[in-house]
């Protein structure tokens, strides 16, 4: 911690990064840190639609321990979906937006504590977006999360969590000015195109990654905790894609279609008046698609969807222990677990 200080000299004007530093921004839940040294497994996607169902109980940096977790070398939010964390309440709401997704809608009810000590807490949540309004296309979200916590005697607290979040979008599909001069649009996206009649976005990642929290809290008159959680993910996360191979490049934004390629000016401005009277010819034509793969000798497909898929087993575990000997002085220590398998396929 010293040394990430003592580097970023008065600031982030001018600093370096010790190897193996990362001023990045951390997320755990309930104790469990979801980062992973395995590609294909993306944790803040896992959760993105249930933002509403989490508590921020803390937030650390560098290193800096807490009742409620440790800090990585960075920013770390450490956020809770204890039952206990939300008051008595039913909400029902609806909002809108421009960036991330046009349309969203959500359920949510807790408990408060009950007899016998029982709390619970649950959140329904669906953002949807029409084709075609923001630049990414199109998103499906579907999220669920339902809590429970059971408090006994001597301080002690029992819960457990499962949330599923499946997440469905389509991907922003970078391009050239000229591109967006002619085609007047703001969003415009040439990512995507016109199948038989129907729209198609090839360029897209899901997730549907269900997550299993268990936790355990034990309290000694305020002087002593112990904080234990275990977690468990079983799902895929997959990403889309368009891909083409010894053919024409399928891009309608591609520079050699596009009307600066072309020097002669009688061409250039024929060329201008061709997509502006046929604006599909902006757009990815999978008709066209169909046919060359269908048409050739070699009964291959030339232009392909392929979906790379990150099969998950994730299993996480975490325990801490904090003890004050008095106002001035206390100490912790803890312990994590990690053990990842990730299948990868096409």
């Amino acid at each position: 911690s010293a040394l990430s200080r003592l580097s970023q000299f008065n600031g982030f004007i001018f600093s370096w990064s010790p190897r193996g530093g990362q001023y990045s921004k951390h997320v755990t839940i309930d104790g469990i840190n979801w980062e992973s040294k395995l590609s294909g497994w993306n944790s803040s996607f896992s959760y993105a639609g249930l933002y509403k169902s989490f508590k921020l109980v803390g937030s650390l940096v560098h290193n800096e321990s807490s009742t409620v977790g440790f800090g990585y070398n960075g920013t770390t939010q450490l956020l809770s979906s204890n039952a206990t964390q939300f008051k008595k309440a039913i909400i029902i709401g609806t909002s809108f937006s421009n960036s991330s997704y046009l349309n969203e809608g959500h359920l949510q009810w807790s408990s408060g504590k009950l007899k016998k000590g029982w709390f619970f807490h649950s959140n329904f949540i669906f953002q949807e977006t029409p084709l075609g309004l923001l630049p990414n296309g199109f998103k499906k979200n579907r999220g669920l999360l339902l809590s429970a916590e059971k408090q006994l005697k001597n301080e002690h607290l029992l819960g457990f969590t499962f949330f599923w979040d499946i997440n469905n979008q389509g991907k922003v599909s970078p391009s050239v000015k000229e591109a967006y001069t002619i085609s007047k649009q703001r969003n415009y996206n040439p990512g995507w195109g016109w199948y038989k009649g129907a729209a198609v976005y090839p360029n897209s990642k899901l997730n549907n990654a269900p997550q299993f929290l268990f936790r355990h809290e034990k309290k000694w008159k305020e002087r002593a905790i112990i904080n234990s959680a275990l977690a468990i993910v079983i799902g895929n996360q997959q990403q889309s894609s368009l891909d083409w191979t010894n053919t024409f490049d399928p891009r309608p934004d591609y520079y050699k279609y596009l009307p600066t390629y072309i020097k002669d000016s009688t061409l250039n401005e024929a060329l201008l008046q061709y997509f502006e009277q046929h604006p599909n010819a902006l757009q990815l034509n999978f008709d066209q698609f169909e046919k060359v793969n269908q048409a050739n000798s070699q009964k291959r497909s030339f232009y392909i969807i392929n979906a790379s898929v990150a099969q998950l087993s994730l299993i996480r575990a975490s325990s801490q222990l904090k003890y004050s000997i008095n106002n001035f002085w206390n100490g912790s220590m803890g312990v994590e677990f990690a053990k990842d398998h990730i299948h990868y396929y096409n």
